[in-house]
């Protein structure tokens, strides 16, 4: 791509979005796609669309292995935004 800063040629971004973890989605699933990232060359991970849904209560154990995810030894810092559970508020932190 023409006129990308020097520090972005060859920057790669792994891209996982909408994996909809909780009744529908068994944690097994979960663990394929976070070992298939793991193995795939990447300067950064961003997690978009729907990670989970349900009661996170419940489901919670089916999100886990996504704190396996790191980039150079870096935790995930995540933004969410569950307008039906946190009366539209944002919740930001960090696996």
């Amino acid at each position: 791509m023409d006129g990308l800063p020097d520090g972005l040629y060859r920057y790669t971004i792994l891209q996982i979005s909408d994996l909809h973890a909780g009744a529908g989605i068994p944690r097994h699933y979960i663990d394929q796609v976070v070992q298939k990232a793991l193995n795939q060359p990447m300067d950064i991970i961003v997690l978009t669309g729907d990670i989970a849904e349900g009661n996170f209560s419940k489901y919670q154990h089916r999100v886990e292995p996504i704190s396996q995810l790191k980039v150079s030894h870096e935790s995930i810092k995540y933004l969410t935004f569950w307008p039906q559970l946190h009366n539209n508020s944002f919740q930001i932190g960090m696996f």
